[in-house]
């Protein structure tokens, strides 16, 4: 599983929190998939924590939604960290190369990144056009 698409698994798993239960296999493979790229270690644990819930009143359920998403913004500045690191090193080393195939990398990484918000905001989906 890429990067990109285990955050977006998680985002979605934030904002549909209070309608659908964000313990699945596929948040869960998504985590797994991210734990070794983001700092500090503890965000993923924390957000995988919070995962549980002890039933599904609405209490709870908010409870759940804020904490996942504070978890989940940490694990945001992480991943688009670490996705500017790339781009930087990628245009370090095609610069020096001129390596077609590391250029069009680079190109779309930094269309990724660009795509990316500077930090996570939480903007439930009734509110989004």
């Amino acid at each position: 599983m890429r990067i990109l698409e285990a955050l977006k698994i998680l985002e979605d798993a934030v904002l549909d929190s209070l309608e659908r239960p964000a313990d699945t296999p596929q948040v869960r493979e998504a985590l797994d998939s991210l734990e070794p790229f983001v700092s500090p270690k503890y965000a993923v644990r924390k957000f995988r924590d919070g995962l549980f819930v002890p039933n599904r009143r609405p209490y709870y359920l908010e409870s759940q939604q804020h904490n996942l998403n504070h978890w989940f913004g940490q694990i945001h500045r992480s991943v688009r960290a670490l996705l500017a690191r790339r781009v930087a090193d990628l245009g370090d080393r095609s610069a020096r190369t001129q390596d077609p195939k590391m250029k069009a990398e680079l190109e779309r990484l930094t269309i990724q990144l660009d795509r990316l918000p500077l930090k996570w905001a939480f903007i439930p989906r009734s509110s989004r056009h």
